[in-house]
Protein backbone atom coordinates (compact mmCIF):
# COMPACT_ATOMS: atom_id res chain seq x y z
CA UNK A 1 0.00 0.00 0.00
CA UNK A 2 1.18 3.88 -1.01
CA UNK A 3 0.78 6.32 1.59
CA UNK A 4 -1.12 9.33 0.85
CA UNK A 5 2.25 10.87 1.49
CA UNK A 6 4.15 8.76 -0.50
CA UNK A 7 1.80 9.18 -3.65
CA UNK A 8 1.83 13.49 -2.91
CA UNK A 9 5.37 13.10 -3.17
CA UNK A 10 5.01 11.62 -6.91
CA UNK A 11 2.77 14.39 -8.24
CA UNK A 12 4.36 17.22 -9.91
CA UNK A 13 1.83 19.35 -11.82
CA UNK A 14 1.50 19.82 -15.56
CA UNK A 15 0.31 22.96 -17.05
CA UNK A 16 -3.00 22.50 -18.08
CA UNK A 17 -5.63 25.52 -19.58
CA UNK A 18 -8.75 23.53 -17.85
CA UNK A 19 -9.87 21.53 -21.01
CA UNK A 20 -9.65 17.80 -20.81
CA UNK A 21 -5.66 16.56 -22.30
CA UNK A 22 -4.59 13.65 -24.19
CA UNK A 23 -0.49 12.69 -22.89
CA UNK A 24 0.77 10.06 -24.66
CA UNK A 25 3.31 7.81 -22.68
CA UNK A 26 5.27 4.03 -24.02
CA UNK A 27 5.08 1.67 -21.37
CA UNK A 28 5.93 -2.04 -21.18
CA UNK A 29 2.88 -4.04 -22.41
CA UNK A 30 0.64 -5.20 -19.26
CA UNK A 31 -2.81 -6.45 -18.90
CA UNK A 32 -4.37 -5.96 -15.60
CA UNK A 33 -8.07 -6.72 -14.41
CA UNK A 34 -9.86 -5.45 -11.87
CA UNK A 35 -7.39 -4.38 -9.97
CA UNK A 36 -7.85 -1.57 -6.77
CA UNK A 37 -5.27 0.33 -5.07
CA UNK A 38 -7.11 2.79 -2.08
CA UNK A 39 -5.13 5.50 -1.06
CA UNK A 40 -6.35 6.10 2.88
CA UNK A 41 -5.60 9.84 3.28
CA UNK A 42 -7.23 12.31 1.57
CA UNK A 43 -6.11 14.23 -1.69
CA UNK A 44 -7.48 17.34 -1.00
CA UNK A 45 -6.12 19.33 -4.24
CA UNK A 46 -4.55 18.34 -7.81
CA UNK A 47 -4.02 19.17 -11.26
CA UNK A 48 -6.47 16.68 -13.34
CA UNK A 49 -2.86 16.79 -15.43
CA UNK A 50 -1.11 14.85 -12.73
CA UNK A 51 -2.81 11.62 -13.53
CA UNK A 52 0.04 10.74 -15.30
CA UNK A 53 2.31 10.79 -12.12
CA UNK A 54 -0.68 9.16 -10.80
CA UNK A 55 -0.96 6.61 -13.18
CA UNK A 56 3.23 5.58 -12.96
CA UNK A 57 3.10 5.69 -8.91
CA UNK A 58 0.38 2.93 -9.01
CA UNK A 59 1.98 0.70 -11.68
CA UNK A 60 5.01 0.47 -9.92
CA UNK A 61 2.99 -1.27 -7.21
CA UNK A 62 0.21 -2.96 -9.30
CA UNK A 63 1.08 -3.93 -13.10
CA UNK A 64 1.61 -7.18 -14.16
CA UNK A 65 2.59 -8.87 -17.36
CA UNK A 66 -0.14 -10.53 -19.26
CA UNK A 67 1.25 -14.05 -18.57
CA UNK A 68 0.57 -13.48 -14.94
CA UNK A 69 -2.52 -13.14 -16.08
CA UNK A 70 -3.37 -16.39 -17.93
CA UNK A 71 -3.75 -19.74 -16.17
CA UNK A 72 -0.84 -22.05 -16.62
CA UNK A 73 0.21 -23.95 -19.63
CA UNK A 74 2.21 -27.02 -19.21
CA UNK A 75 5.24 -26.94 -21.04
CA UNK A 76 6.84 -30.55 -20.64
CA UNK A 77 6.32 -33.73 -21.94
CA UNK A 78 6.47 -37.43 -20.46
CA UNK A 79 7.19 -40.82 -21.22
CA UNK A 80 4.79 -43.61 -20.44
CA UNK A 81 6.83 -44.77 -17.85
CA UNK A 82 10.30 -44.19 -16.22
CA UNK A 83 12.04 -46.78 -14.55
CA UNK A 84 14.62 -47.22 -12.03
CA UNK A 85 16.29 -50.04 -9.90
CA UNK A 86 15.29 -51.05 -6.30
CA UNK A 87 17.49 -49.91 -3.14
CA UNK A 88 20.04 -48.55 -5.29
CA UNK A 89 21.95 -45.42 -4.61
CA UNK A 90 20.61 -42.55 -8.09
CA UNK A 91 22.64 -40.36 -9.42
CA UNK A 92 20.30 -39.16 -12.69
CA UNK A 93 16.87 -39.90 -10.97
CA UNK A 94 15.24 -36.43 -11.70
CA UNK A 95 11.93 -35.64 -13.74
CA UNK A 96 11.56 -32.15 -14.65
CA UNK A 97 7.79 -30.36 -14.61
CA UNK A 98 7.90 -26.89 -16.17
CA UNK A 99 4.54 -24.54 -16.96
CA UNK A 100 4.51 -21.44 -18.70
CA UNK A 101 2.50 -18.03 -17.11
CA UNK A 102 3.29 -16.55 -14.01
CA UNK A 103 4.67 -17.22 -10.78
CA UNK A 104 3.73 -20.86 -10.80
CA UNK A 105 3.83 -23.56 -7.38
CA UNK A 106 4.19 -26.99 -8.32
CA UNK A 107 2.92 -30.04 -6.77
CA UNK A 108 3.17 -33.93 -7.18
CA UNK A 109 0.98 -36.97 -6.27
CA UNK A 110 1.58 -40.76 -6.46
CA UNK A 111 -1.29 -42.95 -6.91
CA UNK A 112 -3.27 -39.63 -5.94
CA UNK A 113 -1.41 -38.45 -2.64
CA UNK A 114 0.26 -35.50 -2.39
CA UNK A 115 4.53 -36.64 -2.18
CA UNK A 116 5.75 -34.95 0.82
CA UNK A 117 9.93 -34.27 1.29
CA UNK A 118 11.46 -37.13 2.73
CA UNK A 119 15.48 -38.34 2.60
CA UNK A 120 14.61 -40.56 -0.82
CA UNK A 121 12.16 -38.80 -2.71
CA UNK A 122 12.20 -34.75 -2.74
CA UNK A 123 9.97 -32.14 -4.93
CA UNK A 124 10.87 -28.70 -5.06
CA UNK A 125 7.95 -26.41 -5.89
CA UNK A 126 9.56 -23.31 -6.93
CA UNK A 127 10.86 -25.49 -9.95
CA UNK A 128 8.94 -28.29 -10.37
CA UNK A 129 11.66 -31.41 -9.97
CA UNK A 130 11.02 -34.85 -8.76
CA UNK A 131 14.18 -36.35 -7.84
CA UNK A 132 14.79 -40.04 -6.33
CA UNK A 133 17.48 -40.41 -4.25
CA UNK A 134 17.00 -44.61 -3.42
CA UNK A 135 13.59 -46.31 -4.70
CA UNK A 136 11.54 -48.76 -2.52
CA UNK A 137 8.44 -50.67 -2.84
CA UNK A 138 6.03 -47.55 -1.86
CA UNK A 139 8.05 -45.53 -4.59
CA UNK A 140 6.87 -47.41 -7.73
CA UNK A 141 3.06 -46.34 -8.90
CA UNK A 142 1.47 -43.78 -11.09
CA UNK A 143 2.80 -40.19 -10.60
CA UNK A 144 1.59 -36.60 -12.12
CA UNK A 145 2.33 -33.13 -12.22
CA UNK A 146 0.29 -30.46 -11.36
CA UNK A 147 0.97 -26.65 -11.86
CA UNK A 148 -0.66 -23.97 -10.35
CA UNK A 149 -0.94 -19.92 -10.26
CA UNK A 150 -3.42 -17.68 -9.03
CA UNK A 151 -5.68 -18.52 -12.01
CA UNK A 152 -5.52 -22.00 -12.61
CA UNK A 153 -4.09 -25.51 -11.97
CA UNK A 154 -2.57 -27.26 -15.68
CA UNK A 155 -1.87 -31.16 -14.80
CA UNK A 156 1.02 -33.59 -16.50
CA UNK A 157 -0.65 -37.36 -18.00
CA UNK A 158 -0.20 -39.95 -15.55
CA UNK A 159 2.63 -42.50 -15.85
CA UNK A 160 4.37 -45.21 -14.41
CA UNK A 161 7.40 -45.65 -12.69
CA UNK A 162 8.14 -49.12 -12.67
CA UNK A 163 11.04 -51.04 -11.28
CA UNK A 164 14.27 -51.98 -13.44
CA UNK A 165 14.93 -55.30 -12.73
CA UNK A 166 17.66 -58.11 -13.99
CA UNK A 167 17.22 -61.71 -12.45
CA UNK A 168 19.52 -64.17 -12.14
CA UNK A 169 19.55 -67.49 -14.78
CA UNK A 170 18.51 -70.40 -13.21
CA UNK A 171 20.40 -73.03 -12.18
CA UNK A 172 20.96 -75.48 -14.59
CA UNK A 173 23.59 -78.05 -16.11
CA UNK A 174 25.01 -77.79 -19.66
CA UNK A 175 23.60 -79.33 -22.66
CA UNK A 176 25.27 -80.20 -26.11
CA UNK A 177 24.82 -79.00 -29.58
CA UNK A 178 25.73 -80.50 -32.87
CA UNK A 179 26.39 -78.93 -36.01
CA UNK A 180 28.23 -79.77 -39.05
CA UNK A 181 30.44 -77.48 -40.98
CA UNK A 182 29.08 -75.15 -43.45
CA UNK A 183 25.89 -75.22 -41.90
CA UNK A 184 23.68 -73.06 -39.76
CA UNK A 185 24.14 -73.85 -36.59
CA UNK A 186 21.53 -72.23 -33.48
CA UNK A 187 22.36 -72.38 -30.00
CA UNK A 188 19.60 -71.25 -27.86
CA UNK A 189 20.02 -68.95 -25.12
CA UNK A 190 18.43 -70.97 -22.29
CA UNK A 191 15.89 -69.66 -20.00
CA UNK A 192 16.88 -66.38 -20.52
CA UNK A 193 16.06 -64.18 -17.61
CA UNK A 194 13.45 -61.22 -17.61
CA UNK A 195 15.20 -58.19 -17.84
CA UNK A 196 13.54 -54.57 -17.23
CA UNK A 197 13.17 -52.50 -19.33
CA UNK A 198 14.20 -53.78 -22.68
CA UNK A 199 15.56 -50.66 -24.32
CA UNK A 200 18.46 -51.48 -21.51
CA UNK A 201 19.11 -55.10 -21.89
CA UNK A 202 21.56 -56.58 -24.27
CA UNK A 203 22.34 -60.26 -24.82
CA UNK A 204 26.22 -61.07 -24.93
CA UNK A 205 28.06 -64.38 -25.59
CA UNK A 206 31.29 -65.55 -24.18
CA UNK A 207 33.44 -68.43 -24.55
CA UNK A 208 34.87 -70.14 -21.89
CA UNK A 209 35.76 -67.42 -18.57
CA UNK A 210 36.49 -64.75 -20.78
CA UNK A 211 36.51 -64.65 -24.62
CA UNK A 212 33.50 -62.90 -25.90
CA UNK A 213 32.05 -64.12 -29.29
CA UNK A 214 32.42 -61.00 -31.91
CA UNK A 215 29.35 -60.80 -33.42
CA UNK A 216 30.12 -60.44 -37.68
CA UNK A 217 28.13 -60.95 -41.08
CA UNK A 218 28.83 -64.60 -40.06
CA UNK A 219 27.58 -65.26 -36.23
CA UNK A 220 24.82 -63.15 -35.03
CA UNK A 221 22.57 -62.85 -32.10
CA UNK A 222 18.65 -62.57 -32.47
CA UNK A 223 16.40 -60.39 -30.24
CA UNK A 224 15.61 -63.87 -28.49
CA UNK A 225 19.28 -64.05 -27.56
CA UNK A 226 19.41 -67.11 -29.48
CA UNK A 227 23.17 -67.00 -31.34
CA UNK A 228 23.48 -68.37 -34.71
CA UNK A 229 26.49 -69.41 -37.29
CA UNK A 230 24.89 -68.55 -40.58
CA UNK A 231 27.53 -71.46 -41.43
CA UNK A 232 29.38 -73.24 -39.16
CA UNK A 233 33.46 -73.03 -39.26
CA UNK A 234 35.22 -75.78 -37.41
CA UNK A 235 37.62 -72.83 -35.67
CA UNK A 236 34.05 -72.06 -33.41
CA UNK A 237 34.45 -75.85 -31.28
CA UNK A 238 37.10 -74.96 -29.33
CA UNK A 239 36.14 -77.82 -26.55
CA UNK A 240 34.94 -74.74 -23.77
CA UNK A 241 31.69 -74.03 -23.09
CA UNK A 242 29.47 -71.50 -24.94
CA UNK A 243 27.81 -69.15 -22.20
CA UNK A 244 24.73 -67.31 -22.68
CA UNK A 245 25.02 -63.54 -21.05
CA UNK A 246 22.23 -60.30 -20.50
CA UNK A 247 23.57 -56.98 -19.79
CA UNK A 248 21.71 -54.37 -17.71
CA UNK A 249 23.09 -51.30 -19.03
CA UNK A 250 21.15 -49.32 -16.88
CA UNK A 251 22.02 -51.38 -13.40
CA UNK A 252 25.75 -52.09 -14.97
CA UNK A 253 24.88 -55.67 -14.13
CA UNK A 254 25.44 -58.49 -15.92
CA UNK A 255 24.07 -62.31 -15.67
CA UNK A 256 25.25 -65.71 -16.44
CA UNK A 257 24.10 -68.92 -18.12
CA UNK A 258 23.17 -71.22 -20.53
CA UNK A 259 26.11 -73.16 -20.73
CA UNK A 260 26.71 -75.17 -24.11
CA UNK A 261 29.25 -77.55 -25.04
CA UNK A 262 29.31 -76.57 -29.14
CA UNK A 263 30.62 -79.72 -31.29
CA UNK A 264 31.20 -79.15 -34.87
CA UNK A 265 31.18 -81.95 -37.47
CA UNK A 266 33.25 -81.39 -40.27
CA UNK A 267 31.93 -81.89 -43.80
CA UNK A 268 33.00 -84.25 -46.58
CA UNK A 269 32.99 -81.64 -49.28
CA UNK A 270 32.10 -78.16 -49.85
CA UNK A 271 29.53 -76.55 -51.46
CA UNK A 272 27.12 -73.48 -51.66
CA UNK A 273 23.95 -73.31 -49.68
CA UNK A 274 21.57 -71.13 -50.72
CA UNK A 275 20.29 -68.34 -48.55
CA UNK A 276 17.37 -69.41 -46.24
CA UNK A 277 15.92 -67.98 -43.45
CA UNK A 278 15.94 -68.38 -40.28
CA UNK A 279 14.82 -65.47 -37.68
CA UNK A 280 12.40 -62.83 -38.18
CA UNK A 281 11.01 -60.33 -35.83
CA UNK A 282 8.07 -57.79 -36.58
CA UNK A 283 8.36 -54.76 -34.75
CA UNK A 284 5.66 -52.75 -32.85
CA UNK A 285 5.98 -48.70 -31.96
CA UNK A 286 4.66 -45.44 -30.84
CA UNK A 287 4.10 -42.73 -33.46
CA UNK A 288 7.40 -40.58 -33.35
CA UNK A 289 9.35 -43.49 -31.70
CA UNK A 290 11.85 -45.84 -33.40
CA UNK A 291 10.49 -49.15 -34.64
CA UNK A 292 12.85 -51.71 -35.34
CA UNK A 293 12.21 -54.86 -37.58
CA UNK A 294 15.23 -58.16 -37.59
CA UNK A 295 15.80 -60.64 -40.14
CA UNK A 296 18.51 -63.55 -40.40
CA UNK A 297 19.46 -65.57 -43.22
CA UNK A 298 21.81 -68.39 -43.25
CA UNK A 299 23.89 -69.78 -46.55
CA UNK A 300 27.00 -70.42 -47.65
CA UNK A 301 28.72 -68.27 -48.07
CA UNK A 302 26.94 -66.10 -45.76
CA UNK A 303 24.35 -63.94 -47.96
CA UNK A 304 23.76 -60.22 -48.20
CA UNK A 305 20.91 -58.24 -46.77
CA UNK A 306 18.63 -56.11 -48.17
CA UNK A 307 15.48 -54.34 -47.56
CA UNK A 308 12.54 -53.31 -49.32
CA UNK A 309 9.93 -50.45 -48.41
CA UNK A 310 5.97 -50.96 -48.52
CA UNK A 311 5.81 -48.89 -51.34
CA UNK A 312 8.11 -51.36 -52.95
CA UNK A 313 11.48 -49.14 -52.45
CA UNK A 314 14.99 -49.98 -51.95
CA UNK A 315 15.95 -48.62 -48.31
CA UNK A 316 19.48 -47.74 -47.50
CA UNK A 317 20.93 -46.07 -44.44
CA UNK A 318 19.00 -42.65 -44.21
CA UNK A 319 19.71 -39.67 -41.79
CA UNK A 320 16.71 -39.13 -39.79
CA UNK A 321 14.68 -41.73 -41.22
CA UNK A 322 16.13 -44.77 -41.98
CA UNK A 323 18.92 -46.77 -40.01
CA UNK A 324 20.52 -50.08 -41.14
CA UNK A 325 22.77 -52.38 -38.71
CA UNK A 326 23.94 -55.82 -37.76
CA UNK A 327 25.41 -56.59 -41.07
CA UNK A 328 21.77 -55.35 -42.57
CA UNK A 329 20.13 -57.90 -40.40
CA UNK A 330 18.51 -55.03 -38.34
CA UNK A 331 16.09 -52.08 -39.74
CA UNK A 332 15.58 -49.33 -37.30
CA UNK A 333 13.04 -46.40 -38.22
CA UNK A 334 14.07 -43.50 -36.31
CA UNK A 335 10.79 -41.50 -36.38
CA UNK A 336 7.62 -43.91 -37.20
CA UNK A 337 4.88 -42.25 -38.85
CA UNK A 338 0.81 -44.30 -39.57
CA UNK A 339 2.61 -44.24 -43.33
CA UNK A 340 5.30 -46.48 -42.18
CA UNK A 341 3.19 -48.80 -40.99
CA UNK A 342 3.16 -52.30 -43.04
CA UNK A 343 5.20 -54.86 -44.61
CA UNK A 344 8.38 -54.96 -44.87
CA UNK A 345 10.54 -57.20 -47.49
CA UNK A 346 13.53 -58.71 -46.14
CA UNK A 347 15.72 -60.05 -48.94
CA UNK A 348 18.69 -62.95 -48.46
CA UNK A 349 21.00 -62.81 -50.99
CA UNK A 350 23.78 -64.85 -52.75
CA UNK A 351 23.64 -66.40 -56.72
CA UNK A 352 20.29 -67.02 -55.49
CA UNK A 353 18.08 -65.31 -52.84
CA UNK A 354 15.33 -65.66 -50.31
CA UNK A 355 12.96 -63.16 -48.63
CA UNK A 356 10.71 -62.90 -45.76
CA UNK A 357 7.67 -60.18 -44.91
CA UNK A 358 8.26 -58.29 -41.45
CA UNK A 359 5.55 -56.40 -40.84
CA UNK A 360 6.11 -52.85 -38.44
CA UNK A 361 2.75 -51.82 -36.65
CA UNK A 362 2.42 -47.96 -35.55
CA UNK A 363 0.46 -47.70 -32.95
CA UNK A 364 -0.38 -44.16 -30.48
CA UNK A 365 -2.62 -43.29 -27.79
CA UNK A 366 -5.63 -41.64 -28.47
CA UNK A 367 -5.21 -38.75 -30.70
CA UNK A 368 -7.18 -35.72 -32.05
CA UNK A 369 -8.65 -35.39 -35.24
CA UNK A 370 -10.13 -32.43 -36.76
CA UNK A 371 -9.25 -28.62 -36.52
CA UNK A 372 -9.57 -26.52 -33.41
CA UNK A 373 -8.93 -29.38 -30.96
CA UNK A 374 -8.81 -28.04 -27.57
CA UNK A 375 -8.19 -24.74 -28.39
CA UNK A 376 -7.85 -21.53 -25.65
CA UNK A 377 -10.78 -19.65 -25.97
CA UNK A 378 -11.69 -16.44 -24.90
CA UNK A 379 -15.06 -15.28 -24.53
CA UNK A 380 -17.04 -12.31 -22.59
CA UNK A 381 -18.76 -12.71 -19.55
CA UNK A 382 -22.03 -13.92 -20.28
CA UNK A 383 -21.17 -15.68 -23.42
CA UNK A 384 -20.71 -19.77 -23.86
CA UNK A 385 -17.20 -21.20 -24.43
CA UNK A 386 -16.85 -24.40 -26.68
CA UNK A 387 -14.09 -26.55 -26.33
CA UNK A 388 -13.69 -29.81 -28.99
CA UNK A 389 -11.71 -33.27 -28.11
CA UNK A 390 -12.55 -35.46 -30.60
CA UNK A 391 -10.57 -38.44 -29.97
CA UNK A 392 -9.85 -41.31 -31.92
CA UNK A 393 -7.75 -44.42 -32.23
CA UNK A 394 -5.20 -45.05 -35.60
CA UNK A 395 -6.67 -47.78 -38.12
CA UNK A 396 -6.90 -51.28 -36.81
CA UNK A 397 -6.67 -50.35 -33.04
CA UNK A 398 -9.37 -50.57 -30.30
CA UNK A 399 -11.57 -47.25 -29.90
CA UNK A 400 -10.51 -44.76 -27.25
CA UNK A 401 -12.75 -44.09 -24.50
CA UNK A 402 -15.23 -41.33 -23.93
CA UNK A 403 -12.91 -38.39 -23.14
CA UNK A 404 -13.46 -37.17 -18.96
CA UNK A 405 -13.26 -33.78 -18.59
CA UNK A 406 -11.48 -31.69 -15.82
CA UNK A 407 -10.92 -28.04 -14.43
CA UNK A 408 -7.81 -27.11 -12.80
CA UNK A 409 -6.86 -30.77 -12.32
CA UNK A 410 -10.48 -31.41 -10.76
CA UNK A 411 -13.39 -33.31 -12.74
CA UNK A 412 -16.17 -31.73 -13.89
CA UNK A 413 -18.84 -31.33 -11.43
CA UNK A 414 -21.45 -32.14 -14.02
CA UNK A 415 -24.21 -32.16 -11.74
CA UNK A 416 -27.80 -32.14 -13.12
CA UNK A 417 -27.44 -28.26 -13.96
CA UNK A 418 -27.09 -26.58 -17.50
CA UNK A 419 -23.29 -25.09 -16.68
CA UNK A 420 -21.60 -27.91 -18.26
CA UNK A 421 -23.23 -29.37 -21.78
CA UNK A 422 -21.35 -32.32 -23.17
CA UNK A 423 -22.61 -33.39 -26.34
CA UNK A 424 -21.04 -36.04 -28.85
CA UNK A 425 -20.17 -38.82 -26.47
CA UNK A 426 -18.53 -36.44 -24.49
CA UNK A 427 -16.47 -35.14 -27.74
CA UNK A 428 -17.87 -31.42 -27.07
CA UNK A 429 -17.86 -29.52 -24.11
CA UNK A 430 -19.22 -25.96 -23.55
CA UNK A 431 -19.22 -24.08 -20.88
CA UNK A 432 -22.57 -21.81 -20.27
CA UNK A 433 -22.77 -18.06 -19.14
CA UNK A 434 -19.17 -17.48 -18.26
CA UNK A 435 -18.21 -15.54 -15.31
CA UNK A 436 -15.10 -14.20 -14.72
CA UNK A 437 -13.89 -15.92 -11.77
CA UNK A 438 -16.08 -18.92 -11.13
CA UNK A 439 -15.24 -20.20 -14.93
CA UNK A 440 -11.88 -18.51 -15.99
CA UNK A 441 -9.52 -22.04 -15.89
CA UNK A 442 -7.20 -24.60 -17.75
CA UNK A 443 -9.68 -27.43 -18.60
CA UNK A 444 -8.06 -31.02 -19.41
CA UNK A 445 -9.67 -33.51 -21.77
CA UNK A 446 -8.63 -37.35 -21.54
CA UNK A 447 -8.88 -40.24 -22.78
CA UNK A 448 -7.10 -44.16 -23.16
CA UNK A 449 -6.71 -47.07 -25.45
CA UNK A 450 -4.99 -50.31 -25.04
CA UNK A 451 -1.55 -48.16 -26.04
CA UNK A 452 -1.72 -45.04 -23.59
CA UNK A 453 -3.11 -41.82 -22.24
CA UNK A 454 -4.57 -38.51 -23.96
CA UNK A 455 -4.59 -35.52 -21.94
CA UNK A 456 -4.84 -32.32 -23.46
CA UNK A 457 -5.53 -28.84 -22.04
CA UNK A 458 -6.87 -25.49 -23.08
CA UNK A 459 -7.28 -22.33 -21.08
CA UNK A 460 -10.36 -20.24 -20.57
CA UNK A 461 -10.05 -16.73 -20.55
CA UNK A 462 -13.10 -13.86 -19.63
CA UNK A 463 -13.01 -10.56 -20.52
CA UNK A 464 -14.35 -8.34 -17.95
CA UNK A 465 -17.31 -6.78 -19.66
CA UNK A 466 -17.50 -4.09 -22.23
CA UNK A 467 -17.45 -0.23 -20.04
CA UNK A 468 -19.93 1.64 -22.20
CA UNK A 469 -19.77 4.91 -19.86
CA UNK A 470 -18.19 6.42 -16.45
CA UNK A 471 -21.87 6.60 -15.27
CA UNK A 472 -21.10 2.20 -15.09
CA UNK A 473 -18.47 2.76 -12.37
CA UNK A 474 -19.98 2.69 -8.39
CA UNK A 475 -19.79 5.74 -6.16
CA UNK A 476 -17.21 5.66 -3.63
CA UNK A 477 -17.99 7.26 -0.44
CA UNK A 478 -16.21 6.85 2.85
CA UNK A 479 -12.43 7.42 3.79
CA UNK A 480 -11.11 6.11 0.39
CA UNK A 481 -10.25 8.71 -1.61
CA UNK A 482 -8.48 7.79 -4.65
CA UNK A 483 -9.03 5.08 -6.61
CA UNK A 484 -7.06 3.57 -9.30
CA UNK A 485 -8.83 0.73 -11.37
CA UNK A 486 -7.63 -1.29 -14.05
CA UNK A 487 -10.02 -2.89 -16.67
CA UNK A 488 -9.46 -5.52 -19.12
CA UNK A 489 -12.09 -3.93 -22.04
CA UNK A 490 -12.04 -6.02 -25.47
CA UNK A 491 -8.41 -6.08 -26.69
CA UNK A 492 -7.47 -2.81 -24.89
CA UNK A 493 -6.41 -1.87 -21.26
CA UNK A 494 -8.14 0.89 -19.89
CA UNK A 495 -7.54 2.88 -16.07
CA UNK A 496 -9.45 4.40 -14.64
CA UNK A 497 -8.38 6.98 -11.97
CA UNK A 498 -11.48 8.26 -9.52
CA UNK A 499 -10.48 10.60 -7.60
CA UNK A 500 -13.66 11.55 -4.88
CA UNK A 501 -14.45 14.71 -4.77
CA UNK A 502 -12.17 16.06 -7.87
CA UNK A 503 -13.27 13.97 -11.15
CA UNK A 504 -11.82 10.87 -13.21
CA UNK A 505 -9.60 10.77 -16.13
CA UNK A 506 -9.16 7.84 -17.99
CA UNK A 507 -5.76 5.77 -19.36
CA UNK A 508 -6.52 3.50 -22.37
CA UNK A 509 -3.92 1.36 -23.94
CA UNK A 510 -3.08 2.35 -27.92
CA UNK A 511 -1.53 -0.04 -30.31
CA UNK A 512 2.62 -1.24 -30.13
CA UNK A 513 2.50 0.04 -26.15
CA UNK A 514 1.13 3.46 -26.71
CA UNK A 515 -1.04 4.45 -23.40
CA UNK A 516 -3.05 7.90 -23.52
CA UNK A 517 -4.33 9.58 -20.81
CA UNK A 518 -7.60 11.69 -20.78
CA UNK A 519 -9.32 14.13 -17.99
CA UNK A 520 -12.74 13.32 -18.62
CA UNK A 521 -14.73 15.40 -15.96
CA UNK A 522 -13.98 17.48 -13.61
CA UNK A 523 -16.79 16.42 -11.62
CA UNK A 524 -17.09 14.75 -8.03
CA UNK A 525 -17.72 10.98 -8.11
Amino acid sequence: MISGNAVAGLLKPIKSNGMPQTIYIHVSEFCITCILFLVQKRVRAMEWSSCLSLFLAASTCVVKSQDDQMPPKMNSSFNNAYFYPRNTTLTAATINCKAINGQIKYEWKKDGDVIKNNKYVSVNVSTGTLKFVQMHDADYGTYQCFATNDHGTAISKPFNINESKLLPFPTSGFKEVNCTQYEHCKIPCRDKPPCIPYSQCRVVWKIGEGTEVEFTKRVGVDSNGDLHLLWSNTRDWTGLLYMCGVWHKQMNKSVWGSETYLRIVQATHTSEIRPFRVFRKNGTTLIGKKGVLSCMFAGYPSPEVEWISPTNKTIKDTPGKYEISDFGRVLTILQAEPEFEGDYTCKGKGKESDACSVFLNVTSAPILKGDNQMKDVTVSTGENATFLCNVSSLPMELPPSPPKWKKNGVDLDIGGGWKYIMIDNNRVLTVTDVQNVSDTGVYQCMSENSEGVLLKEAILKVNVSKLNSIDNLNTVSGSVNVIIIFLAVGGSILLIVSIVGIGICLVKRHRKGTYSITNVTANGT
